[in-house]
């Protein structure tokens, strides 16, 4: 019996912290954390052991989830969404990760991996996540991508409520209302060539990371070519970032090596073809 009332109690002690901090109210729920392990005690001390298993677990529970709520960290500094509010209006293109919900004329979705861009110039990446707000009369599908325009805001607290602490909670530093979106054109990945710096070759299976530091792609194939004198390699990126010069970082054996994104093949041919 006290074994049995010992997880649910503690979950609930848990969901009880994390909104209990969402509102505020941390030191209160590590005020009943204390009194839940007081009455642990006292339960103890009478011989009632089911009691006394349910409020531990729910003391422990309740700390948890404050520790949970409070322990939320988001990537920061100019690679980040956070970097991106207050710049105006932007082409974010991102990854659709969840089930849009529908909000009236609306739909909410979550964005990762996103390429953040002016109109019409280079894009890059952007770590961390948003929610945004788009017209119901776009497709979205999960694991494609979207390209919205649209300016980042950043999320604020309402009615006691600490907003900003529970969208970070799910890693989202940044509001989206699109002003423009539509499914982003052809795959969400492409084969590029790759230039990396020095003569150390990156081979297969070598991540392929942004300037910030996240994983987005792969090299497949990688060695030394001596037409070009130097290290080639061929790879996956996101199709934001497969740009002719788009400047990334490969991890080489544990060391950061700076690439650039160059066009196949690497040496021109050069034979005719004979007439037909």
């Amino acid at each position: 019996m006290a074994t049995r009332l010992a997880v649910p109690m503690a979950l609930a002690g848990m969901a009880l912290g994390i909104l209990a901090n969402d509102a505020r109210l941390a030191r209160v729920a590590l005020a009943g954390a204390v009194l839940a392990g007081s009455v642990t005690i006292a339960m103890g001390v009478v011989r009632r052991p089911a009691l006394a298993v349910a409020c531990a677990a729910l003391g422990i529970g309740l700390a948890l989830g404050v520790w949970r709520g409070a322990g939320a960290e988001l990537p920061s500094g100019p690679a980040s969404v956070t970097a991106l509010i207050g710049r105006g209006e932007l082409r974010l293109v991102g990854t659709v990760v969840d089930d849009p919900r529908p909000r009236g004329g609306s739909q909410q979705v979550v964005l990762d991996h996103l390429v953040a861009a002016r109109e019409g110039g280079r894009g890059h990446p952007a770590l961390g996540r948003v929610l945004a707000t788009l017209p119901r009369s776009v497709p979205l599908v999960v694991g494609r991508p979207v390209s919205v325009l649209a300016q980042v805001d950043a999320p604020v607290a309402f009615d006691g409520f600490d907003y900003p602490a529970y969208l970070a909670r799910q890693g989202i530093e940044g509001l989206v209302r699109a002003r423009e979106a539509q499914l982003a054109d052809g795959p969400p990945r492409k084969r590029v060539g790759i230039r990396p710096e020095g003569r150390a070759p990156a081979r297969d299976g070598t991540h392929i990371l942004s300037p910030g530091g996240e994983r987005i792609g792969i090299i497949t194939s990688g060695g030394f070519g001596p037409t070009v004198n130097g290290p080639v390699a061929m790879g996956y990126v996101p199709a934001a970032l497969a740009g002719e010069g788009q400047i990334l970082i490969a991890d080489v054996r544990g060391a950061d090596v700076s690439v650039c994104v160059s066009p196949l093949p690497f040496t021109p041919h050069r034979y005719v073809r004979g007439a037909k």
